[in-house]
């Protein structure tokens, strides 16, 4: 079966309030978003019993005794949750079978074998680079195996799957081969079952859900599974969409927004006062680039995220959606639809370059160029935690960078408070494997609750351990290490980027925390840069994921919780013919962008929007294309309710 694309994007207000008594009941145990800039949070209250002094001694009595049964219980609900993780942990070890070939610490006992993995172009080196780190160092003694990655393209996995030379291992998905079955198919990898019982106990226990779901869904009928399902649970949340410049935000008061068109007004007013660099370069309040094809250039597809669409694709490869899901309630809209967010999209563009604070350069420049503008610090406002790493890397310490910017009012999604148990990409083993055995204990590793939380974390005893509350902890050395600057390619951690199960912010049920402890709202803040610190006691939290966590249970921003992206998944694939319309469609779309974005005024931008659907519509049969899309996403509902 083939693996079907979701591309963020687009825009569909909802409104709505959270429940907020069942998340404060789980306030220490909130998701965090990923990396310390992407996250969520929220704080009890303190009663007025407990801050206004009793009048009379009855008064003070009673209040005495409440406060006295308050803490009991407190003390008795930790105790509980200790005791409780407690059994959990000793349960789960003594259910654990024994794995002939590790020592009473877990570490392999024979000898250390080398495999090779290939991997999407780009990922390898990064992990080849870590080898002699603490973190890479350990997963050769948990696992036996010495792994070096080797990046390939598309056209190179081709021509290795037709001579017959794939190495010992696969990480893949689309960017490798979108034809699943056909690999399956072509006996160039291994059924993986019975490797599964004999050497992955662990993952066979942690990763369950998304084996079945796999095995069920992702096969070729023959009832046995081939590849390993990486990157599930709760979804990655650095995608949000909105970063901006925090002491250029600060400077104007950090006035409140509540539409899209409000934020630019405040980009706006950013760029007006700070319309150059310290050295002269020209500011910009957004921007994006052309080098990634359809839709950067004009900042869309990730600011498109925050209100609530998801492209499917339905594998068509076109280089837009066809069709949007919403994050809420999964209804679906078409791309040519009047409220569709892709005319959103080309709006935010068009009426930032009408206000002169949109990057002219944006429709013709490369990734690279613009990473080179950010660098210089030429936009107020970035998109994806993703794209401020760099630059907070190098200010942060100094209180400036790009802080997440949250509406209020409740139109919009917050990324995330979604999980998936569908996988993203895989892990294969190939029938030249050298040994299918030790590969296969490797993957019992990182696809392992343990083995994900050593990558995210560090190495047990040196960067983290359990405390005295039953939970894992930072040591002084993660402390010290991050706090000197050092960085993965020293520790190794982090290096795992494609290479787990789990994602980062992925429940670990056995402590009820996220898989990276840096996610949990309590521990971001021990880790928190100036920058993040001063942005988060702003407005009363104690870090960047209680902030976004606090966001949602007012219900300034919404919840994706319901989001079904198991529907897109277990979607069927889009025919020929009606892939080669959604290309072309595609394409058409991209010449109405780039008028649509030279528009002069609203009124323009209107009745141009109006002959570009009357275009669509005159050279293709979407009702057609709608009808089929609208019929492939029931089908992929009714196949993920059953699974």
């Amino acid at each position: 079966m083939k693996r079907k694309g979701a591309t963020k994007t687009g825009m569909g207000a909802r409104a709505g309030k959270m429940a907020q008594a069942a998340r404060v009941a789980a306030l220490l145990v909130a998701l965090a978003m990923l990396f310390a800039g992407c996250q969520s949070g929220g704080g009890g209250t303190t009663t007025a019993a407990a801050t206004t002094a009793a009048t009379t001694t009855a008064a003070e009595t009673t209040a005495a005794a409440e406060t006295t049964a308050a803490t009991e219980a407190a003390v008795a609900t930790e105790a509980a949750a200790a005791t409780t993780a407690a059994t959990e942990a000793a349960t789960e070890a003594a259910a654990a079978p024994a794995k002939e070939g590790f020592d009473e610490n877990g570490y392999w006992t024979g000898e250390i074998t080398k495999l090779t993995m290939i991997t999407a172009a780009g990922a390898a080196d990064p992990m080849n680079t870590r080898h002699d780190t603490r973190v890479h160092q350990e997963l050769i003694k948990k696992t036996g195996v010495d792994m070096i990655w080797e990046d390939v393209t598309s056209e190179k996995f081709n021509m290795l799957m037709a001579s017959g030379d794939l190495p010992d291992m696969v990480s893949t998905g689309a960017a490798l081969t979108k034809d699943m079955e056909a690999l399956f198919k072509s006996g160039q990898v291994l059924a993986l079952d019975e490797l599964i019982d004999q050497y992955a106990p662990d993952m066979k226990r942690d990763l369950a859900t998304s084996i079945e779901i796999t095995r069920k869904n992702f096969g070729i009928g023959d009832g046995k599974l081939y590849e390993i399902p990486i990157m599930v649970g709760e979804v990655e949340r650095e995608d949000w969409p909105l970063y901006i410049r925090w002491e250029w935000y600060k400077e104007i008061g950090a006035p409140e927004f509540k539409t899209y068109r409000e934020y630019i007004d405040i980009l706006k007013q950013i760029v007006d006062l700070h319309p150059t660099t310290g050295d002269g370069k020209k500011v910009f309040g957004i921007g994006g680039w052309a080098n990634w094809g359809a839709g950067w250039w004009m900042y869309a597809p990730e600011f498109g995220y925050l209100p609530g669409w998801g492209g499917a694709s339905f594998n068509s490869g076109a280089a837009s959606s066809p069709v949007y899901v919403n994050y809420g309630d999964n209804s679906m809209i078409t791309a040519w639809d009047e409220q569709s967010p892709e005319w959103m999209q080309v709006e935010i563009a068009n009426y930032a370059s009408r206000l002169g604070i949109y990057d002219p350069d944006s429709l013709l420049q490369s990734k690279e160029d613009f990473d080179g503008k950010r660098d210089n610090g030429q936009y107020a406002n970035l998109f994806g935690n993703w794209t401020i790493r760099r630059f907070n890397a190098e200010h942060a310490e100094e209180g400036l960078g790009y802080v997440p910017a949250i509406p209020t009012g409740g139109n919009y999604y917050g990324a995330g408070h979604q999980r998936s148990d569908v996988p993203a990409l895989a892990f294969l083993i190939s029938k030249n494997c050298v040994d299918p055995a030790a590969a296969m204990r490797w993957i019992n590793y990182v696809c392992s609750y343990e083995g994900c939380a050593m990558l995210y974390n560090g190495v047990e005893g040196i960067d983290w351990v359990i405390g005295d509350s039953g939970k894992p902890q930072l040591t002084q050395k993660f402390l010290d290490d991050r706090a000197a600057g050092v960085g993965g390619d020293v520790t190794g951690i982090g290096f795992d980027n494609f290479f787990s199960a789990f994602q980062r912010v992925a429940i670990w049920p056995k402590y009820n925390m996220p898989l990276r402890w840096i996610e949990d709202r309590e521990i971001a803040a021990q880790v928190a840069t100036k920058l993040d610190a001063e942005y988060s006691a702003y407005y009363g939290a104690v870090s960047v994921p209680d902030r976004f966590e606090k966001a949602f249970e007012s219900g300034d921003i919404l919840s994706m919780r319901n989001y079904n992206t198991a529907a897109i998944s277990f979607a069927p694939t889009m025919p020929t013919d009606l892939q080669r319309t959604t290309s072309q469609l595609a394409d058409l779309k991209i010449e109405w962008w780039n008028k649509l974005f030279a528009a002069k005024d609203d009124a323009e931008f209107e009745s141009l929007k109006q002959e570009a659907i009357a275009d669509y519509r005159a050279q293709f049969d979407l009702d057609a294309l709608e009808a089929w899309c609208r019929q492939a996403l029931e089908e992929g509902a009714a196949k993920a309710a059953v699974n």
